[in-house]
């Protein structure tokens, strides 16, 4: 499978619900914009079709 974008999994704490999604992370030392996805970013049931 491939996303066409990096992918970073993490816990958020609950009292953020509801926040706009955009948050910060650390990557080899450096920070980094990250944006929550809630829905998958893969398509497990093949419903979207590839032309």
């Amino acid at each position: 499978h491939h996303s066409d974008a990096s992918v970073a999994m993490g816990y958020v704490p609950a009292a953020l619900e509801g926040s706009p999604g955009r948050f910060e992370i650390e990557v080899l030392g450096k920070r980094r914009a990250a944006t929550e996805q809630p829905r998958a970013l893969f398509d497990p049931h093949g419903e979207r079709m590839r032309s």
